[in-house]
């Protein structure tokens, strides 16, 4: 189970991690080193340059070596499908506003996506909130302290992403897209009460 639960951190690790850039080869295999992109506006000799502030850091997954294996694989199991859920709706999206070439495959997005709704639910044990430890938590204490409000928020999802699903399978993107605004609606309703 250890095995499991470390291997699911380093799935989320290496999800959630910023995109790595690799040095270029020159043409004897020396790494080169791209060079710096000049400034937009160089400061003048008057007007001393200031600071930039620095980025704020990616947020990264990481855990407590003392959290549950078992609650370490529902987080990051349903880390896993809240992403998945945001790419299939990206992908729709994209396909109503106009990129033809995945309209073939809006039905399998859509099916995706209410399989995802289907099985959310049960990916939020009780424990596995803000008291694991993990930085990276954004469930609210509501999730488990309103449970009711919570199971009614993933009914409305369930039910978005049928509807969604149902449109898909007609073929009409306009409904496709409207189908698509309830899914987001659900979303962003859920997200609201019972996430940071």
């Amino acid at each position: 189970m250890k095995k499991l639960a470390l291997g699911l951190t380093a799935l989320a690790l290496f999800v959630s991690a910023p995109a790595l850039s690799k040095p270029k080869k020159g043409k004897k295999g020396a790494e080169e080193t791209p060079a710096a992109e000049a400034p937009a506006e160089a400061a003048t000799p008057a007007e001393p340059a200031t600071p930039a502030e620095p980025a704020e850091p990616a947020k990264q997954f990481t855990a407590e070596e003392d959290v549950d294996p078992a609650l370490m694989a529902a987080i990051s199991y349903r880390h896993a499908q809240m992403k998945l859920a945001g790419g299939h709706m990206k992908s729709i999206k994209l396909v109503v506003k106009g990129h033809e070439a995945g309209k073939d495959e809006v039905l399998a997005h859509a099916t995706a996506l209410a399989s995802i709704a289907q099985g959310i639910g049960n990916h939020w044990p009780a424990g596995s909130g803000h008291e694991t430890g993990i930085e990276d938590m954004s469930a609210k204490a509501e999730v488990w302290t309103d449970a009711e409000g919570f199971a009614a928020a993933i009914a409305q999802f369930q039910e978005a992403t049928a509807a969604l699903k149902t449109a898909a399978e007609g073929g009409d993107m306009a409904a496709v897209g409207e189908a698509l605004g309830a899914v987001g609606q659900s979303c962003g309703d859920c997200h609201d009460k019972f996430s940071d």
